[in-house]
């Protein structure tokens, strides 16, 4: 995982030398904005060093925005995409649609306000099974 602190020139050459010594096949970076990868990927062409093999980044229906820079980039760059959290933490499960979570559950103690989380479960769509269960995404964002 990228931080603020660590110059990128230091953190590729540590991961080169782990590769060097043969303790990791591939690197990969989690969570850094997309100059941050860019500049990783071509100071290690530059220097004839190991660069990304893979970058890995929240994706789903819920958080989109990683199409707008991380994606392209990632395709220009020829990076594997490692998606994590792909059921939005359990947003499009429909786990957060049932009445019973109240006023004192966490998404509604921290303010998340969010089109998925208002959706009644009688505007699902019943055609989106997983196994036994229906799954409920709402209709706007349910293909089909």
């Amino acid at each position: 995982m990228w931080d603020t602190v660590t110059p990128v020139e230091e953190m590729m050459r540590s991961l080169d030398d782990v590769v060097r010594a043969g303790k990791v096949l591939y690197i990969g970076i989690s969570d850094a904005p997309a100059w941050i990868v860019s500049r990783a990927q071509t100071w290690a062409e530059c220097k004839s060093i190991t660069p990304f093999a893979a970058i890995q980044l929240e994706y789903n229906l819920v958080e989109r925005t990683v199409e707008r820079d991380l994606l392209p980039m990632a395709e220009d760059l020829n990076l594997s995409i490692l998606d994590w959290s792909p059921l939005g933490g359990g947003v499009l499960t429909g786990k957060y649609l049932n009445a019973d979570l109240g006023t004192n559950h966490r998404l509604n103690l921290i303010g998340v306000h969010s089109p998925l989380l208002a959706a009644k479960e009688s505007d699902c769509n019943p055609n989106l099974r997983f196994g036994s269960k229906t799954i409920c995404i709402p209709r706007p964002l349910a293909a089909g």
